[in-house]
């Protein structure tokens, strides 16, 4: 059978079967891309294998290209469309319920999965997938189901992540969800830098909750690898609150210098306290040395000011060495001023960095790594 979105559809509990050994082929084909590393002709190969349940908004070529797949059983519990952002959704759709009852009666399970892959000037800097289930709850009927949904996806930026910014530090977020009516959500999102392993992780899927007699009811049996991580995650958040440092500033330098806009290797002339709204605060003046990234309107050797009040009390309270120390070299990081040049700039939290060995390679890496020029779903 196939669908009027071009989607075939399995009719029995044989079709299940065969609905999960096609979810399963499309997880390990999304699990062995690599990121970073994989290339257009590698998502040519899925888009051949899976042309029958793939389609792309706008055009779709090696210079950039989103291609999602999906398929779902025959219920047609799920309505999937297609929304000009490119990514999927699913809303439940009416269905009778004593067809609803037969057809589980008989083997099905209904459900939807879904996956994408994303291609930026020839490499594969994006995969996801997901996986949605409506169980019963014993009265099948619309009002007494619910939805288990499960994803992982790729975000280009850590500011894209569904989380605050300052409050994780790594280059992934992992939860629980949203809350919602009739719904339960595990849900992973992470950058293309992100360790290998934790995609792997957030990718194993329990496939088995598409056929089992006995139906998968928790987020925990169908995302196994995701749940494991969230918990951890939450006992890594209790453990980093014991370090002042750790908590106020936690974003390490290589992802400032994937996402920061500036960056400079400037050397600290002296600091001297001048009026402001609130009566005296430190001001420092810096020499630029190097840029590092952006910095278009600072010319090297100039000198440019920069009120430090806040970094002085917040290395103050961590106990670290005074950074505006004059002769000091450091790592200065911030967004573009409005109306360039500026006479000052307007430094924020935890974007001043001793400019050690190890923290220049570290941002100089993120830096290189930075390539992503345009919003995730803009065109190029």
């Amino acid at each position: 059978m196939v669908s009027s979105y071009g989607w075939q559809e399995p009719v029995d509990s044989f079709g299940q079967q065969i609905l999960r050994w096609r979810a399963e082929r499309l997880l390990s084909d999304i699990r062995g891309l690599q990121l970073g590393k994989s290339t257009w002709a590698d998502a040519q190969k899925i888009m051949t294998r899976w042309g029958a349940w793939g389609f792309y908004e706008g055009s779709c070529n090696e210079k950039r290209c989103t291609y999602q797949i999906a398929f779902r059983d025959v219920s047609r519990t799920f309505l999937v469309m297609s929304v000009p952002d490119g990514s999927l959704h699913a809303e439940p759709q009416e269905h009778n319920a004593w067809v609803l009852k037969v057809y589980r009666i008989l083997g099905g399970q209904s459900a939807l999965i879904a996956a994408r892959v994303e291609v930026i000037d020839g490499v594969i800097w994006g995969k996801g997938y997901e996986l949605y289930l409506t169980i019963p709850d014993g009265s099948y009927t619309n009002q007494g189901e619910y939805v288990l949904a499960t994803y992982a996806e790729t975000v280009w930026r850590r500011k894209d992540l569904h989380d605050s910014y300052r409050a994780n530090p790594t280059d992934y977020r992992i939860g629980r969800g949203e809350p919602c009516s009739g719904c339960e959500i595990i849900e992973a999102q992470y950058t293309p830098f992100v360790d290998p392993k934790f995609i792997n992780d957030v990718l194993n899927f329990n496939l088995d909750c598409l056929t089992r007699l006995i139906q998968c009811r928790h987020p925990a049996e169908i995302a196994p690898g995701m749940w494991k991580r969230a918990d951890q995650e939450e006992r890594n958040a209790k453990r980093s609150g014991d370090d002042p440092l750790a908590s106020l500033c936690p974003i390490p330098p290589e992802i400032l210098g994937r996402e920061q806009e500036n960056g400079v290797l400037a050397e600290v002339i002296e600091t001297r306290m001048e009026p402001s709204e609130s009566g005296f605060s430190p001001v420092t003046v810096f020499r630029l040395k190097q840029r590092l990234k952006g910095t278009e309107f600072w010319n090297e050797g100039d000198l440019i000011r920069a009120r430090t009040g806040i970094e002085q009390t917040l290395f103050q309270e961590t106990g670290r060495t005074d950074i505006f120390k004059p002769g000091n070299k450091v790592i200065l990081i911030f967004e573009t001023p409005w109306r360039p040049p500026v006479r000052q700039l307007g430094l924020v939290l935890c974007k001043v960095l001793p400019a050690t060995d190890e923290n220049l390679a570290a941002f100089l890496r993120g830096v290189h790594e930075d390539v992503f020029p345009v919003p995730k779903d803009s065109s190029p």
